[in-house]
């Protein structure tokens, strides 16, 4: 993919970089590695980040042996690019594309190539935005076992807003009570709209892993603030062509649409998943 990306950002500029360097223990019994992928699982879970993290300049400038231990090895400049972009507030399109698996060689390139090519109806990706909407770099995101290892790599991905919360709380409620008056909604219409405004607003994640290469139906996953999937189809090229172009128009016909009606609900978001629990409480006034 083309790389046109801007500057490389400075040490400690990045929201997580500052996250680890504040949490850092160095006196921790877990290796640099199990320390640092502990902390950025707990940075994505953040609700709010505070204004210490989005201070710019940093509050303060990572010494050369935080640098040299706890972010460099981490992650290239390169991907420090891609994450910089996936924090501005605005994105010119509404998915990005993730490429977990490349032992397919060439072939494989060829195909998602030709998925970037489909035409006047094709993604709309332009082309000087490839280099961070469509992760396809075997050195950055070989993940063939599990694609959401990529959040580890880049939580920007999971979770590029400061404000992660659903705040979405009375719009769930009314949307859910859009039944016949006689009749009172049941905790599945509660469900539904609590996921429909989970998702509302958050960038579609098209993802092309092994399964994807081998079935020709894309992994669509339509996700929470903090990353989550909320729920999770499968979408062919072909189909994925008015997908893209619907996901400009997502509140007011997600709910109609068979990837959506017919999706996978993803763990937290089942009846009883952790999410679930706590936003049908609330949202029910319990």
């Amino acid at each position: 993919m083309a790389d046109n990306e801007a500057a490389t950002p400075a040490w400690g500029a990045l929201p997580v970089e500052k996250y680890l360097i504040r949490n850092w223990d160095p006196l921790s019994e877990l290796s640099t590695k199990n320390q640092r992928d502990v902390l950025v699982a707990a940075y994505i879970e953040e609700d709010v980040l505070g204004p210490g993290l989005l201070a710019s300049p940093p509050w303060r400038v990572p010494t050369a042996t935080e640098i040299t231990e706890i972010l460099e090895p981490w992650r290239s400049h390169k991907m420090r690019r891609i994450a910089a972009a996936h924090l501005e507030p605005y994105c010119p399109h509404s998915f990005y594309i993730l490429r977990s698996y490349y032992g397919g060689g060439a072939a494989d390139d060829a195909r998602v190539r030709a998925i970037l090519d489909l035409g006047d109806h094709g993604p709309d990706i332009y082309p000087e935005n490839e280099w961070f909407c469509v992760l396809d770099d075997k050195e950055l995101f070989n993940f063939p076992d599990d694609w959401q290892e990529v959040y580890s790599v880049l939580p920007e991905l999971a979770a590029p807003r400061p404000d992660r919360r659903f705040t979405e709380i009375a719009t769930a409620r009314d949307l859910a009570r859009i039944t016949p008056i006689s009749q009172e909604p049941e905790d599945e219409d509660y469900e539904d709209a609590i996921m429909f405004c989970a998702t509302a607003g958050v960038m579609w994640l098209l993802v092309l892993d092994q399964q994807a290469f081998e079935t020709n139906e894309l992994r669509l996953i339509l996700r929470d603030l903090k990353g989550n999937t909320v729920k999770e189809s499968t979408i062919t090229p072909d189909e994925a062509i008015g997908a893209f172009h619907t996901s400009v128009d997502i509140n007011g016909m997600l709910g109609e649409l068979d990837y959506w009606v017919f999706g996978t609900v993803g763990k937290k978001y089942r009846t009883r998943g952790k999410i679930m629990r706590e936003l049908l409480r609330a949202v029910k006034g319990e």
